[in-house]
């Protein structure tokens, strides 16, 4: 747009899709691109640097392993951009590439963070934040040198999807805060000069009343870790009622698969919704678990779940039960299991597999993989992940699909979907409660005309945090005086 005339002009290049950009100088912007239009081109990214003038654009930089790009940064005559292997749009964490004028790639040694945010800082320095473990980390990097700078180290965490923060003209930091404890809070983040660490100021906090009631009756938070079948340590962060234990447990399973829970208010993911809190305040324990697949632990991990979404993660969820039972934590015979997307497919399975579960809460999820591919506007996401194909009658799209594995599940299962939802199709969840009557389960389907992926807003949130609650006590009550939900 000419900010005189107010003319505007189209400079996408023909036959590219632009997903972001950033400017690349005065006559030249930076983007990733993808030749098809659709969400599913999203998986099949390239960088590019477009000519403005003349709407044309030069090739820089394609994954050639099925990874994804994100947040393209240009500086000091550089490209840079978070290359990661993901399952969801707006959901990146990963490895930072640097390219220098002749488009050679180096990739930037993050001590182990994934990285999920990436900004010029100034100086023509990069700033950055992202993932290492349970900790969300922030720092800088020199792209000449290909040299980082940790700037600083919190078991609190930063807003969205994944840690986000932008960098000011200086160089500070911004960002909002967050922690099971604390609603997100606006804050600066200025590295110390001459001593370790680095000065956090708070610009604005929103917090209020009904902050301070939810906190009250959240319970506690606590990082767990425990070792899986394979001698694999697995990390997860549990919220702990106020009431004596052992509790009645729910695992509460993240999407993605490719994603991470975080110290985070309410441990909310996209769904600013309190399940956390609210089931806490009934005397639930949950478990918020990172399997194989989670930001926060390298791209090996993360795709140690390719072809293999229902194996070793299912393996590593069980083994996070028998830990906390274990402990004395969770009581064995009060089991739930529920999640969204990904959450909602491990929510089908878990009960086909041990039948300990008590209940079952699938919101959004994937019954069959076939039709899945066939309905769904990401059938890239299903190639990438299973890497088998449809068309044959052994492949991964039958054995992982949750709708083959059901004839063995016994456990009550809460059964959720929008009709607009374009990612997992409603047919999915009625697939699924279909599939459970007819074995003779106790099943209820919901479904809501104007939600799509998940659940968001009023007041179809206050329904479905009603129905979990009501299954649950239906499937897991127990006597006042045993110190759990009645």
């Amino acid at each position: 747009m000419d900010r005189d005339s107010g003319a505007v002009r189209d400079v996408t290049p023909a036959g590219l899709n632009v997903w972001e950009m950033c400017w690349a100088g005065p006559d030249a912007a930076l983007a990733v691109c993808s030749e098809q239009p659709g969400e599913s081109g999203w998986y099949d990214p390239r960088l590019v640097r477009v000519d403005l003038p003349s709407a044309t654009a030069t090739f820089l930089y394609a994954p050639d392993d099925g990874r994804q790009l994100a947040a393209p940064v240009w500086v000091g005559g550089r490209s840079a951009v978070i290359e990661a292997t993901c399952s969801d749009r707006g959901v990146v964490a990963g490895e930072v590439v640097l390219l220098d004028p002749e488009s050679n790639a180096v990739r930037l040694d993050t001590r182990g963070v994934d990285v999920s945010a990436l900004h010029s800082a100034g100086d023509g320095r990069l700033g950055y934040a992202g993932l290492r473990g349970l900790e969300t980390v922030i720092g800088r990097a020199d792209p000449e040198r290909a040299a980082v700078t940790e700037v600083w180290a919190t078991p609190r965490t930063f807003h969205g999807g994944t840690p986000q923060i932008r960098t000011d003209a200086s160089g500070r930091f911004h960002g909002f805060l967050e922690s099971y404890e604390a609603w997100p809070h606006l804050v600066g983040v200025e590295e110390a000069v001459g001593a370790e660490g680095a000065e956090v100021r708070t610009v604005f906090d929103p917090a209020h009343g009904g902050t301070s009631f939810v906190r009250n009756r959240a319970g506690r938070v606590e990082e767990v870790c425990w070792t899986s079948f394979d001698g694999q340590e697995i990390q997860g962060l549990l919220v702990v009622p106020d009431s004596p234990a052992p509790h009645p447990l729910v695992v509460n399973v993240h999407g993605g698969p490719v994603s991470a829970w975080r110290n985070r208010w309410g441990i909310a993911t996209s769904d600013r919704y309190p399940l956390a809190p609210l089931l806490a305040s009934e005397g639930y324990a949950v478990l918020h678990p990172n399997p194989r697949g989670s930001h926060g632990r390298g791209e090996a991990f993360t795709r140690s779940v390719l072809g293999d979404m229902l194996g070793a993660p299912v393996r590593d969820l069980l083994s996070g039960v028998d830990h906390l039972v274990a402990r004395g934590v969770a009581d064995p015979a009060r089991l739930a299991v529920t999640g969204t997307s990904y959450g909602a497919v491990i929510s089908l399975v878990l009960p086909a597999v041990d039948q300990r579960f008590a209940a079952a809460v699938a919101v959004s999820p994937v019954s069959d993989w076939v039709s899945q591919h066939y309905t769904s506007d990401i059938p890239r996401f299903d190639e990438i992940f299973l890497r088998d194909s449809p068309h044959t009658r052994e492949s991964a799209y039958f054995h992982q699909s949750p709708l083959f594995m059901m004839g063995r599940t016994r456990t009550p299962t809460l059964v959720t979907a929008g009709l607009r939802d374009r990612c997992t199709p409603a047919q999915q969840a009625v697939e699924a409660h279909q599939a459970l009557l007819r074995n003779g389960v106790e099943t209820e389907l919901v479904l809501y005309p104007a939600q799509g992926h998940g659940v968001h807003g009023f007041p179809e949130t206050a329904d479905y945090l009603g129905r979990v609650l009501t299954w649950l006590r239906r499937h897991l009550a127990v006597s006042p005086d045993a110190g759990g939900p009645a």
